[in-house]
């Protein structure tokens, strides 16, 4: 977030209207993420701790907020990304695409953050190559 946000910046952007958000689910990385966001001058950033699949924490609306920008770098091959639960819908809508296969959450993990956009947002995800190529329950 912060890189993105000096590149922002960088190009224009005003600081002030940068609102930054996020959502870890380990606690030591969380700390850290809030710290690093202190240490650089956005203690205002919205950091919550929360699994972001059982619990997103920026809803607006009873729906996920919306952003311009989304940004991740997500666990690869995520086999407990809570398939199960969602087997019978989404209070958030998140997979609009379809539920992804139970083993690997990669394009569960590409439907949230699809779904966090407004209509002309942009997305940046770091994925390992495997999500391009995988067959199987995934080739759908």
């Amino acid at each position: 977030l912060i890189q993105a946000a000096k590149y922002l910046v960088s190009h224009g952007s005003n600081p002030s209207r940068l609102f930054m958000y996020g959502q870890e689910k380990n606690y030591n990385t969380y700390l850290i993420a809030k710290m690093n966001m202190i240490l650089h001058g956005y203690a205002d950033a919205h950091i919550e701790h929360s699994d972001t699949f059982d619990g997103p924490k920026h809803i607006e609306n009873g729906k996920l907020k919306q952003f311009d920008i989304v940004l991740a770098n997500p666990p690869w091959n995520q086999n407990n990304w809570h398939h199960d639960k969602w087997k019978n819908g989404d209070p958030y809508k998140r997979f609009m695409f379809g539920l992804p296969p139970k083993r690997k959450g990669d394009w569960a993990w590409l439907q949230l953050m699809y779904a966090s956009l407004r209509p002309k947002g942009r997305m940046g995800i770091v994925m390992d190559n495997g999500v391009l190529f995988r067959g199987s329950s995934e080739e759908r």
